[in-house]
């Protein structure tokens, strides 16, 4: 939970030292079989990771805290993530307000037309067929 109470939703929950565990669900709790003194780190973006040590308990209270450093613009990409700044390559931005622009009638029509190299093109015309986007061609 955060320190209002409220549940955090995404949270991660892993075994530290490993990429074993999973996230909190829309009220904030989890499943994980461990055994007894295992050490868990609990993370969620904004909130400095807590760690804890389950010993024999079955149920956990996790407050998190708020982080007071800030977040840099950061770019996920194929291959993890980097600051913004430290990137060569071509960025686009959309936000919200680019979504708010036209008559929009699928969820792929949200991004057409608003960033360089990305072609989106539909699958069909019946309800649900999608449509496959793609960025800079085929070839790359």
């Amino acid at each position: 939970m955060d320190q209002e109470g409220k549940p955090l939703v995404g949270a991660t929950v892993k075994i530290r030292g490993t990429n074993l565990g999973t996230v909190t669900d829309a009220k904030g709790d989890f499943t994980l079989v461990v055994s007894d003194n295992t050490k868990l780190e609990v993370s969620h973006i904004n909130f400095e990771t807590q760690g804890i040590t389950v010993g024999s308990k079955t149920n956990f209270t996790i407050e998190m805290k708020i982080s007071v450093t800030s977040l840099n613009d950061v770019v996920v990409i194929g291959y993890g993530t980097e600051q913004k700044k430290d990137l060569t390559g071509a960025i686009a931005k959309v936000n919200a307000k680019d979504f708010q622009k036209g008559s929009i009638t699928t969820v792929d029509q949200l991004i057409t037309g608003k960033i360089a190299g990305v072609s989106i093109t539909s699958n069909g015309g019946s309800p649900g067929s999608g449509g496959t986007i793609r960025i800079r061609g085929i070839s790359s």
